[in-house]
């Protein structure tokens, strides 16, 4: 089983197993899932001991997503049949016919070991070689615990590195050290979310790239 080495976000060195299929495409089925996430709705209400009521209520409010499955069966060079299901990978562009490859991780250098998603859909047929960010982010995202010191110490430039010195200093002063430590945090961790894709692309997509078939020729397509 060939391995790559790399490092996620906060530098702390990583081993991973490649695992890759490819074959034929000899059918594939798609369909639309549509998930709802409600929030909110709650409602409050009280009597004063004078005889006054009051009443509040929240709204509900619900918001969307939309995943579109991919059933691929896909024929190995060795005559096996395979079954992967994509989701959201609509641009790769499958149809039946194609020869494609699917590549993933599983991650060694981390306790317990962590297997990806599918990392990159290689459409050997289009020559059209599509990768996914948010499954690169997360292989390169450090443990829970170190994500906002992460985003401090490698991330934040020195002006905000600074400001946030200022901030919870501010907070040391006006004793409301903990709701602010929490905000920055927060606040360090969202930096983090749009930085990982970023981190990914530069020490992951290199070490994958050897992994990637040929394209096929229309002859043998």
């Amino acid at each position: 089983m060939p391995s790559i080495q790399f490092n996620n976000i906060a530098k702390e060195p990583l081993t991973a197993d490649v695992y890759s299929l490819s074959g034929q495409v000899v059918a594939i089925n798609r369909s639309n899932q549509t998930h709802l996430h409600a929030s909110g709705g709650s409602a409050y209400a009280s009597v004063t001991h004078q005889g006054y009521a009051s009443a509040s209520v929240s709204p509900v409010n619900i918001t969307s997503t939309n995943s579109v499955y991919d059933d691929v069966y896909i024929l190995t060079e060795s005559g096996e049949e395979l079954f992967i299901q994509l989701v959201n990978w609509e641009n790769a562009g499958i149809r039946q016919g194609h020869y494609i490859q699917a590549i993933w991780l599983n991650i060694t250098g981390v306790n317990p070991p962590k297997a990806t998603p599918y990392l990159v859909i290689n459409n050997r047929s289009l020559g059209k070689i599509i990768y996914n960010y948010q499954g690169l982010g997360d292989a390169v995202r450090p443990t829970k615990f170190l994500e906002a010191f992460t985003a401090y110490r490698y991330i934040l430039t020195t002006p905000e590195k600074i400001f946030v010195l200022i901030a919870l200093f501010i907070g040391f002063i006006t004793i409301i050290l903990l709701p602010l430590v929490v905000i920055v945090a927060k606040g360090c961790r969202n930096h983090l979310e749009k930085k990982l894709p970023q981190i990914a692309e530069r020490e992951l997509i290199p070490k994958l790239q050897p992994f990637l078939l040929s394209t096929m020729t229309k002859k043998s397509a």
